[in-house]
């Protein structure tokens, strides 16, 4: 017996990276908005996938991929000058993004947007240096 209605098994299937990348890209169209979401944050979503969910009428799949770790740095580039400031102010709290995107976030029109990409920067930047106080140079370890 199936506990899980339909739209709940599409739901789990779209989250899943064991999910075949045909399913996928299938499962892209759906007119459930949670259901795009969940496949934009997928990280075995096929990149011609990924492209098209980047122009996605949806604030809510767009701001899914920002969490898709996948993501090719010309649709971080994209995203991060999204029309809507949601979008880029949730690629703004990706401390682990390229620091180039972090900096053109950084002057954002948004205020908000600005003062999360700056404080990313600081984050990328603490955590580098603890990095590298962690890490003990091969000559010292032997």
């Amino acid at each position: 017996m199936n506990l899980l209605n339909e739209r709940q098994q599409k739901y789990l299937r779209a989250g899943n990276y064991k999910t075949a990348p045909g399913e996928l890209r299938k499962l892209s169209h759906s007119q459930d908005v949670c259901i795009r979401s969940r496949v934009a944050e997928n990280s075995n979503t096929p990149l011609g996938t990924l492209f098209e969910l980047s122009n996605d009428e949806s604030i809510e799949v767009r701001v899914a991929l920002t969490y898709n770790h996948n993501l090719p740095l010309m649709l971080q580039s994209a995203l991060a000058s999204d029309h809507n400031p949601d979008v880029r102010y949730a690629m703004a709290e990706n401390f682990n993004l390229p620091c180039e995107i972090l900096a053109i976030l950084a002057e954002d029109e948004n205020p908000y947007v600005m003062q999360r990409a700056k404080l990313s920067i600081a984050m990328s930047c603490v955590r580098k240096a603890t990095d590298n106080q962690n890490h003990t140079p091969d000559i010292l370890a032997a």
